[in-house]
């Protein structure tokens, strides 16, 4: 039940403040934009490798970039992140740090996460953010006893009835993933909760 509680929080605000995508992917809000990629082939038990993208419109100085999900996942460092990194701090549950980003020059980070060493739907979370405006991009990873699939947000998903996966809402899996190089799905449907009488 937590985990179906937290599935469902990332996804409202995943909603809420993710923003318009711009060409390549990139999730963009008031001049922020933010991507996150994942390198593949991605395989259970071993750390994934991901990218995160953040560019603005302007100077922002002390931009807030930060990386949560929802399992018990461990982000690396901060030791050995890039020198453009500020402030780093890693908690149990994501990572963040400030970057100075210049108008119109990509600032590229990559971290290392290591999922849970079970099978399910994992979702990372990448964010940009200042007092003013917040813009966010997902990543999701399913992975079975037979390998992982990477899965882009923005992408439509073909959800089939069939046995629960640990990390989704009961009845809801991806279905069989066609051949694609990099592009995936995110689950978007949460479940309408079920009204209970009052004791």
């Amino acid at each position: 039940m937590k985990r179906l509680f937290v599935f469902a929080l990332l996804s409202l605000t995943l909603a809420a403040c993710a923003g318009a995508s711009a060409p390549g992917g990139a999730k963009c809000q008031q001049g922020v934009c933010i991507k996150a990629q994942v390198m593949e082939p991605v395989r259970g038990n071993a750390p994934v490798v991901l990218t995160l993208t953040v560019t603005s419109d302007k100077d922002m100085p002390e931009l807030g970039v930060s990386v949560y999900h929802d399992a018990d996942a461990i982000v690396e460092g901060p030791q050995n992140w890039e020198p453009a990194a500020k402030s780093g701090l890693v908690w149990k549950g994501g990572a963040s740090w400030k970057v100075d980003a210049k108008a119109k020059q990509p600032s590229m980070f990559t971290r290392t996460i290591r999922l849970p060493p079970r099978e399910g739907f994992f979702t990372i979370v990448v964010a940009a953010s200042t007092p003013q405006v917040r813009v966010a991009d997902s990543v999701g990873i399913y992975v079975t006893s037979a390998g992982a699939t990477v899965y882009y947000s923005n992408t439509p998903v073909a959800i089939t009835p069939g046995t629960a996966v640990p990390g989704l809402p009961p009845g809801m899996v991806p279905a069989t993933p066609q051949p694609s190089p990099t592009r995936g799905v995110i689950p978007t449907r949460i479940p309408t909760p079920t009204r209970r009488p009052y004791p």
